[in-house]
């Protein structure tokens, strides 16, 4: 038995605590567990996951070259889309029998031969329309984020998701607009992840499927290469939309970061705010010239209020990229390339100085 007020007796307390608390929100259900659960090293995780995945397309060879050599089986849309259900719903069973990395990636690698197989069967049904494509798939990853029991895969899913969404808004017309509405929703995300303990699991998946899918799209479109695409299909980028659609948007995104963590972290008054959103404004200023410091920014910024540090390495790595390949593409001299960078390099040092001055020391007088 624990005296009574003893370090471990507290230990316990707060761990029945936490469980009845768990229960009253309907998280949990029954008695308290009494195992522990322990987690695998990296290492042992990364060769796990590397195994399942081996031994999946291995699988996958002899499953296809049987099929192909014994069956016409890619004649036939319903065949190919029936096959690709079967494959889907053998992931999910393999998903549910055990949780651990090597069933765990390979159920997933085993749901996309099946989404592979679908994904064939669309391209044949829905003749050259590439925007019902896009959606159709895009609804597909959507419904497996809720049913399949893995958050690897719910995470890819809604990474695919995404970019599939975005990709239908190009086709429709509108390239620009996908971005900044989806840097909208992943700030939303992030800032509310823990606000619905019942569905924290979907709002993570999907907080981390649109910050992915935020770096390639944007990545894609620095590069030029969703223009090609759209060039391709005959589709004119620019009929409804323009770039600085989007960058107006994504500037609202980090501007209603900016106001929901001052009015969160309760800043001392309303100049501390103004200082903050004529910061943010400086962002937003700077980049309409230099694509991707705007999105680099507001992963930072989210990773930081959280304590995220892989959403802080994105936006760290997003930054260097970013602003290192606007560096490379200046189409200017040497010279003038050092001044630009001198004068981004005082801007921050202003903007650094600015929030210390004006803000971050005044807060902590007023909270004292």
């Amino acid at each position: 038995m624990v005296k009574k007020g003893s370090y471990g007796d507290e230990i316990m307390m707060d761990d029945i605590q936490a469980w009845k608390s768990l229960e009253r929100q309907g998280l949990v259900r029954g008695e308290q567990p009494e195992f522990e659960t322990h987690d695998s090293p990296w290492y042992i995780k990364i060769l796990m996951a590397f195994s399942g995945w081996l031994a999946s397309i291995f699988l996958f060879l002899f499953m296809g070259f049987s099929l192909f050599m014994t069956l016409d089986i890619f004649d036939s849309e319903f065949a190919m889309f029936t096959l690709g259900g079967v494959t889907i719903f053998g992931a999910y069973l393999l998903l549910m029998s055990s949780k651990n990395e090597f069933i765990e990636h390979a159920g997933l690698a085993f749901s996309l031969a099946g989404q592979a197989f679908i994904a064939f069967a669309l391209i044949s049904g829905t003749n050259d329309q590439p925007h019902l494509l896009s959606s159709s798939f895009a609804i597909l990853q959507g419904a497996l984020v809720f049913l399949m029991p893995s958050f690897v895969h719910r995470v890819f899913s809604a990474t695919i998701a995404f970019y599939c969404i975005n990709f239908t808004l190009s086709f429709l017309g509108l390239p620009y607009i996908g971005i900044g509405l989806l840097m909208l929703l992943t700030s939303w995300l992030w800032l509310h992840e823990f606000h619905y303990p019942k569905y924290q699991q979907f709002i993570s998946a999907f907080a981390y499927g649109s910050t992915f899918s935020l770096l390639y799209i944007k990545g894609n479109l620095f590069f030029a290469q969703q223009e090609l695409v759209l060039d391709l299909f005959g589709i004119d980028a620019t009929i409804y939309t323009q770039p600085w659609h989007g960058q107006a948007l994504a500037c609202v995104a980090l501007i209603y970061v900016t106001w929901k963590l001052a009015s969160r972290y309760r800043l001392a008054t309303n100049i501390h705010k103004g200082v903050l959103i004529l910061t943010t404004l400086l962002i937003c200023a700077a980049s309409f010239e230099m694509t991707g410091l705007l999105l680099g920014s507001l992963l930072l910024i989210l990773g930081y209020q959280s304590s995220h540090r892989l959403l802080m390495g994105l936006g760290i790595l997003a930054l260097l990229t970013f602003i290192s390949a606007y560096y490379y593409f200046l189409d200017i001299t040497l010279l003038e390339k050092s001044q630009t960078l001198i004068l981004f390099g005082l801007l921050l040092l202003i903007i650094r100085w600015s929030l210390k001055k004006w803000v971050f020391i005044k807060t902590e007088a007023h909270h004292e």
